[in-house]
């Protein structure tokens, strides 16, 4: 598990082992909650199921969706950041 300290902040990586591992295995996730999103829409428009069965699963899809998105594009702006130092946790 890495964390990336910051004075403002720590994350802790555990989805990568590297930052462009990170980087990609997010937007892979990202790519896949937008399509998750998708056919939930798709359900809700065939009236395959109820519309009121699909709002609160559409509403978490795209907040997973959004969150996602910015962790993409926080990481991405950040990849070559010299003050945010990525390094293995003593455990």
């Amino acid at each position: 598990m890495k964390v990336i300290q910051n004075p403002k902040l720590k994350i802790v990586l555990g989805a990568g082992q590297s930052r462009a591992d990170f980087l990609s295995k997010m937007s892979i996730a990202s790519k896949e909650a937008r399509e998750s999103n998708y056919w939930l829409r798709l359900l809700r428009d065939s009236k395959a199921i109820s519309e009121s069965d699909v709002e609160f699963l559409l509403k978490e899809s795209e907040a997973i969706v959004n969150m996602l998105t910015s962790i993409v594009k926080t990481t991405s702006a950040n990849k070559n950041n010299p003050k945010l130092k990525t390094q293995n946790p003593k455990q």
